[in-house]
């Protein structure tokens, strides 16, 4: 199923930038590919804890697309996009300013960014880098555990087993909310 697959990331990207929770969605679930039994397409409209409105879009239809995951966050400062193929650069367009991008160790970087980057600035980071950051932190998390010392605070930025769990009732969320024709289901 698509939610399971990739729907669960976009999930847990969405909490991890925005540090908010998905309040309720209004889904559809369904099947594109007619010879597909299983789900490979969702999409939804979300309210966020804090009155905030999303939508996401996943599926495993889109011919000839790869991985092709983009994420958009606007506010009433501007807003910022990133975009998997370009890895490197995440794009800030102030509201009434021109637009900037933004580079690993680039100029600004901010300690959880500086922390998670593992080359100097100017050289392209992928997405193979980023789950070697999630491995390193848990284990270093795991690590200062058993030695009873306290972690690296940037260490501590990784998906837990609560993560999992309000993955798990987003996706029964998005389905219920797909069952009964698209209706506001609270997560």
């Amino acid at each position: 199923m698509v939610m399971g697959d990739i729907g669960t990331h976009a999930h847990n990207l969405l909490r991890f930038i925005t540090g908010l929770e998905v309040a309720q969605v209004a889904a559809e679930v369904g099947t594109v590919v007619p010879t597909r039994t299983t789900h490979d397409y969702a999409g939804a409209m979300l309210r966020m804890s804090n009155g905030a409105r999303g939508s996401f879009w996943v599926t495993q239809a889109a011919a000839g697309v790869e991985n092709g995951l983009r994420i958009r966050i606007s506010g009433s400062l501007g807003t910022l996009e990133w975009h998997q193929e370009q890895p490197q650069a995440l794009s800030f367009k102030a509201a009434g300013a021109p637009a900037q991008v933004r580079t690993p160790n680039g100029p600004g970087t901010l300690p959880l960014s500086a922390h998670s980057s593992r080359i100097v600035a100017g050289h392209p980071e992928g997405f193979h880098e980023a789950f070697a950051n999630l491995y390193s932190d848990a284990g270093e998390a795991i690590a200062a555990r058993r030695a009873k010392q306290p972690a690296n605070p940037l260490a501590l930025h990784f998906p837990n087993a609560n993560d999992g769990l309000l993955g798990v009732r987003f996706v029964d969320a998005v389905t219920r909310s797909s069952a009964a024709n698209g209706v506001w289901t609270a997560v």
